[in-house]
């Protein structure tokens, strides 16, 4: 049947109906039913097995688990490893959609998904019930919306969320991996800092002037303050704890350049919306204004190179596929392969820097807050989009918060990282110490504050 579940009568009985007088009316045309039978069956009273009167058959155990699976809502991980299924299928047979989602229901196929089950269940459950979320909504009373992406270090996507709220269907919009939206600030570690660190551009200490510079005749761009800068030449943690606007500006346009700084986002981070014209330009890359935007899943796998020694993973949502009878492996993601985007150096003091960053605004988190975190919160435009991207030792994740249609938050915390230490405390708790990787390519050495230099 086409669209099996856009038909199914037990999900969809609207679509069904009109698809099943679609059917007669053909049947009448080519003359397998005459007129009488015609109206016979378009009138006739269909009762299907959730239909208020449909009387089972108690004994019949088949029907009842037929039932509950087919009225069951799935969650978003579920979701996730289907679309993932017909995507792979699609990029490597060539299978159209449609062939691709008939071979996932019907072709016998064993999946073994990826997911951690406790982690997947804490994190429906802040979602569900909006725990520590704001209690803020539009003009029109639509609450506001969030994702969350939570992986490891090697690519394993251990759980996921696409909508705050109960999930009333499946394959609904999923905003962890479908919507796409500018990622503000987050945008700076993987477009300006890590490939300028990458590149000897700058090093830890590095100091750099916050002030504006002149584009198309005026003075561009404003700090978060409103103020085209202090004028002063500031640390690197600075500029990356206070999310300065100008200096990753000035590092783009006077060192690292415009193509070099793009190429390490489609390239390396493998950001997959980005506009060869328009995204090639300082706003984009300084200030997170991408053209098409991101989502969780893409900038939480960006993210877990600065905890993995520099090595990105794509993400996955099942270790592996088999045929109905185990013996023939489909997919195999059982053993990943990390591709070194950046050093394992650059990895060390990115790590480093973004440790730096105050987080005590979101909650104090006993239980998270023994481990190291590194984190960068991101804010758009006009406040329409707010994002955290964080990590500790064990997981990173990438949290958005905003509107469908886009409206101002005016929210003066971040409600990302409320979110993100309300689930990350709760799936740390009796996890045991442990702390990020160091690379030989490090040494650590004391450096003047005033100078940027090694202390004499």
């Amino acid at each position: 049947t086409q669209f099996p579940t856009k038909y199914n009568p037990l999900l969809n009985p609207e679509n069904n109906k009109e698809r099943q007088e679609y059917c007669l009316k053909k049947m009448l045309e080519s003359e397998y039913l005459n007129q009488q039978q015609y109206d016979e069956a378009v009138a006739y009273h269909l009762i299907f097995t959730n239909s208020d009167d449909y009387v089972p058959d108690e004994t019949n155990e088949q029907i009842k688990k037929t039932i509950e699976e087919e009225t069951k809502i799935n969650s978003f991980y579920v979701d996730a490893v289907i679309d993932s299924f017909i995507e792979q299928m699609m990029d490597e047979y060539g299978y159209t959609k449609q062939q691709a989602t008939s071979k996932l229901y019907y072709g016998g196929y064993k999946i073994y998904a990826a997911l951690d089950m406790d982690i997947q269940e804490t994190l429906e459950d802040v979602y569900v019930n909006r725990t520590n979320f704001p209690n803020i909504k539009k003009s029109d009373g639509t609450l506001v919306q969030s994702s969350m992406t939570i992986m490891d270090y090697q690519g394993r996507v251990v759980a996921i969320v696409g909508k705050a709220g109960e999930k009333t269907q499946n394959r609904t919009l999923n905003r962890a991996t479908s919507s796409w939206r500018q990622p503000g600030s987050t945008i700076k570690p993987i477009a300006c800092y890590a490939p300028a660190l990458e590149l000897n551009e700058i090093n830890y200490s590095s100091k750099e002037k916050d002030y504006a510079i002149w584009v198309n005749g005026s003075l561009w761009p404003h700090n978060v303050d409103k103020t085209l800068g202090s004028g002063g030449n500031v640390l690197m943690e600075y500029a990356i704890q206070q999310s300065l606007n100008t200096v990753p500006t000035r590092i783009i346009n006077e060192k690292l350049g415009i193509e070099t700084s793009f190429e390490f986002l489609r390239d390396k981070f493998h950001l997959s919306r980005l506009d060869e014209v328009r995204d090639k330009a300082l706003s984009p890359l300084a200030t997170g204004s991408l053209t098409n935007g991101t989502n969780t899943l893409e900038m939480a796998s960006a993210y877990a190179t600065f905890g993995n020694g520099g090595l990105y993973y794509k993400p996955y949502f099942y270790y592996k596929v088999t045929n109905a009878q185990g013996t023939q492996v489909v997919f195999d993601n059982t053993n990943p392969k990390g591709e070194q985007v950046i050093s394992s150096g650059t990895s060390d003091i990115m790590c480093e820097l973004l440790q730096t960053v105050n987080t005590s605004y979101y909650g104090t988190g006993a239980n998270v807050r023994k481990f190291q975190i590194m984190a960068k919160t991101g804010t758009t435009s006009e406040d329409c989009d707010r994002w955290f991207c964080a990590g500790t030792p064990y997981y990173v994740a990438s949290v958005w918060l905003g509107y469908d249609i886009k409206e101002p938050l005016n929210q003066s915390v971040n409600p990302c990282g409320k979110i993100w230490f309300t689930v990350f405390d709760r799936i740390h708790k009796g996890l045991e110490e442990k702390e990020f990787p160091k690379s030989d390519e490090v040494v650590e050495k004391r450096y003047c504050t005033v100078t940027g230099k090694l202390a004499g």
